[in-house]
């Protein structure tokens, strides 16, 4: 058994040397490691994502593309790791077009506000912009979701906080008028 705990795993697979030599890299941690045996189980070219500069996480979202045929790639360039390339991976498997409302300078949670408004048919395009935090986001797309008109509180000067209170004025005077 190696110094990795995969020989037995490994023994019934036909690998290329640039394959077998990843393994006697000490460059690598237990995790790093793990994403790459998976993805030799489910024979993915695992040279695309087989670099210690990347991050586990990282290296998940990239097998998990290529498992789906998906370049995430452009996204890495970028500079988005993990959780920002699981949204982005989650968004192109639903085939929305992620890549038109995304800033390299946004966070997970917002992409995936982002990814749930594209999702729900929303026109995201009022909130996909880095000046709103998540949770602003979040505000914004429940009140489309819910048929509000959010000009009223569609403002990153307002607090997430502030959003939902007039969130719920605007509802509460819709309700009043549809009686």
């Amino acid at each position: 058994m190696d110094n990795h705990g995969f020989s037995e795993q490994r023994s019934d697979q036909n690998e290329s040397p640039v394959q077998d030599s990843i393994w006697k890299s000490s460059d690598f941690n237990q995790l790093q490691l793990e994403q790459i045996h998976m993805g030799q189980k489910e024979r993915i070219d695992v040279s695309q994502y087989a670099d210690p500069s990347y991050s586990y996480g990282t290296m998940e979202q990239i097998r998990l593309a290529l498992k789906a045929f998906l370049d995430i790639k452009p996204y890495i360039k970028m500079g988005f790791v993990d959780r920002e390339l699981e949204e982005i991976r989650l968004a192109m498997e639903e085939d929305l077009p992620i890549g038109l409302w995304i800033s390299k300078d946004m966070y997970s949670q917002q992409i995936h506000e982002i990814r749930l408004g594209l999702s729900a048919n929303l026109e995201v395009a009022v909130y996909a912009k880095s000046e709103y935090n998540w949770m602003q986001m979040e505000e914004i797309r429940l009140g489309l979701e819910k048929g509000l008109e959010i000009s009223a509180y569609a403002n990153s000067s307002f607090s997430n906080l502030q959003m939902k209170e007039n969130e719920a004025k605007i509802e509460a005077y819709s309700v009043r008028i549809a009686e």
